[in-house]
This record gives C-alpha cells, sequence and structure tokens, in this order.
C-alpha cells in the first residue's frame, strides 16, 4: 500500500473512533441524566446507609489527576458521592493520598477538608476501622463525566444536583461564613456575573475553551444588560488587565474580589510558592465562583469554575454562555 493511502486509512480510522467515542460519551452522559430525572429533592440517600456484617460500607474517593484545581474536583467528586449514597455506602474524599497541583502539601494533609466538610456527618479517613468494609473509587472523567448544568435546560435535573451539592458538598462552617459576608458586600441584586479566563487566550493552552476577545465582551455585556434590565457587574477573571477594561467601560459599577492573580508569563505558576499561599489562592478563588453563584443571571465561557457556580446556585434567570471552540 503506498504511504499516502495508509495515511489516509489511519486517519479514517482515528476519525471513526473519535465519533465513537463521542457518540459513546454522549450516551453515558445524558443515559445519567436520564436514570435520576424522577429522582429531583429526594434527599433520602443518608438513611439508606447500612452498615455491613462487620462494619460499615465506606467508599474511598481518590482523584488521581494532579493538573487540577478545587474547581474541578468539586464538579467530579459529585456524581461519586452520588452514586456511592445510591449504593447504600459511606462517600469519603481522599485528596491526601493523590493531591492536586493547586493545593499540594507535602505532610499530606486532606485539603479536601481545608474548605469543604466532608459528605456523611464527621466520617474522615480518620474515621476507617479495620472491621469496615471499604472500597477504593478512582475517580475519573474518562469513567464518569463531570456534572455540567451549563448544558442543562430541565429544571428537574438541575434541581436535583443542586440538592446532593449542598447536602454532601458543604463548605466548612469558617469558609460558609466568609462566603455569606463577602457575596452580601460584593453582589447587588441585579448583578450581571461575568467569567472570563483571559489568560487562556495569552497561553492558548490546548484544551482549553477559547475566550473572546475584549470587544466583543464589552459589547455582549452591554447588549445583555440592556435586554436584561440589569445595573452592576460581578467579575470572575484572571488578570488585572480584564477589570482594567472592564472599569474603563462601565465605569463605578464592576465589583471583583481583590486577590493576586497568576503570572502567565512564568513558565510554572505553582511552583516557588508556598503551601499557605496555594490555601489562600484557591480560598480566594472560591470566594469569587461563591458570589459568582449570586447573581442574577450570567454571562462568560465554560469552565469548572462556571459548572461549580451552578451548582451552588439556586438558578439564573438569564444564561449565555460562549461556545467559541477550543485552543
Amino acid at each position: 500500500m503506498k504511504p499516502e493511502k495508509q495515511k489516509s486509512k489511519i486517519k479514517l480510522h482515528l476519525y471513526k473512533k473519535k465519533i465513537e467515542d463521542n457518540i459513546a460519551f454522549f450516551f453515558k452522559y445524558f443515559g445519567k441524566f436520564d436514570r435520576i430525572r424522577f429522582l429531583a429533592n429526594n434527599g433520602l440517600y443518608a438513611e439508606n446507609i447500612q452498615n455491613g456484617e462487620t462494619g460499615r460500607k465506606i467508599d474511598v474517593l481518590v482523584n488521581e489527576f494532579f493538573e487540577v484545581g478545587t474547581a474541578s474536583d468539586y464538579v467530579l467528586f459529585m456524581q461519586f458521592i452520588e452514586q456511592s449514597l445510591r449504593d447504600g455506602r459511606i462517600p469519603i474524599i481522599d485528596r491526601k493520598s493523590f493531591q492536586n497541583a493547586s493545593l499540594y502539601d507535602e505532610n499530606k494533609t486532606n485539603t479536601w477538608e481545608i474548605f469543604f466538610e466532608q459528605p456523611i456527618g464527621d466520617m474522615t479517613l480518620d474515621s476507617i476501622t479495620k472491621e469496615d468494609d471499604v472500597r477504593k473509587v478512582y475517580v475519573s472523567r474518562r469513567t464518569v463525566p463531570s456534572i455540567d448544568l451549563t448544558k442543562c435546560n430541565e429544571p428537574d435535573i438541575c434541581r436535583y444536583w443542586r440538592h446532593v451539592a449542598r447536602k454532601y458538598a458543604r463548605f466548612n462552617r469558617e469558609k460558609s461564613e466568609k462566603l455569606t459576608e463577602l457575596s452580601s458586600k460584593l453582589v447587588s441584586q441585579n448583578s450581571l456575573g461575568v467569567y472570563v479566563r483571559m489568560g487562556y487566550e495569552q497561553g492558548k493552552w490546548a484544551g482549553h475553551p477559547k475566550q473572546p476577545r475584549m470587544q466583543m465582551l464589552i459589547s455582549d455585556i452591554k447588549n445583555r444588560m440592556e435586554e436584561w434590565r440589569l445595573t452592576n457587574i460581578f467579575l470572575v477573571h484572571d488578570i488585572e488587565e480584564t477589570y482594567e477594561e472592564l472599569e474603563k467601560a462601565f465605569p463605578g459599577i464592576v465589583s471583583h474580589v481583590e486577590r493576586k492573580r497568576p503570572d502567565y508569563d512564568s513558565v510554572n505558576r505553582i511552583g516557588g510558592i508556598t503551601f499557605d499561599m496555594q490555601i489562600e489562592k484557591e480560598s480566594d478563588y472560591l470566594d469569587e465562583i461563591y458570589c459568582l453563584s449570586k447573581c442574577n443571571s450570567i454571562l462568560g465561557s465554560n469552565s469548572s469554575g462556571m459548572c461549580m457556580a451552578f451548582l451552588l446556585s439556586e438558578g439564573f434567570e438569564h444564561v449565555y454562555i460562549y461556545n467559541l471552540g477550543s485552543y
């Protein structure tokens, strides 16, 4: 066979495989939604947990992916928490054995517990005994996709997953109190939440969603604010230039969380910062996402942070998500 024909055959095979993978993903993804379509607000999982013959049935949920952040963990762990509870088992999130790039502690803290409670009361890794029936579950987007309510127009499904999030992926008391206080200061009743990651445009990170150009973003914000009759903007952004440009375009009505933001000119954005600095960085980002979830309406690009905001919210009146492809 000629080299050109061989290459064409390989390309065709890879293209066919990609289509088959996408079809399989589609049925897995929406099949999951169909399965829970009529179960919204049941809230019976904790009551369904039973003890095993020799002890409790426990699922230790482990995410082996390193290059992810707290928001990514949140939306990915959600389905596995739900599945464990549905199976009558106690889920315990383990971000001690395998940590992520955003919160890496050499002393092996369970970094999930820095901001969140464990799903069931005070059940932690330290609570496990030899008598317990323990199953280790490796969470992965390849196994089950993250819950992305930005693509869901079914109220029952959205309500269901928000119920799961509020009941079983709770912020701890210290973080919750701070979030409530901060959002009351930064988010007004008629706020448009805007989420963009212009640092992606600088880095052209492969696989990440393309961001709107600044001119497009300003135009879209202006049009949506007029159409939806909104008066204020809450901005989630990763580089300071974004805030500066929007403040010029919409003087006096743009609020944001004041924090240190990453330097995308640096080769290693995480290396060299202490664990305490990592905690501060992730805490500030969660502040932004929580405030975003309290906005009346939302506009921006999709990401784990956007998906987390949708889970934390009680629903947005208006939604506009960019679909500009990927880098």
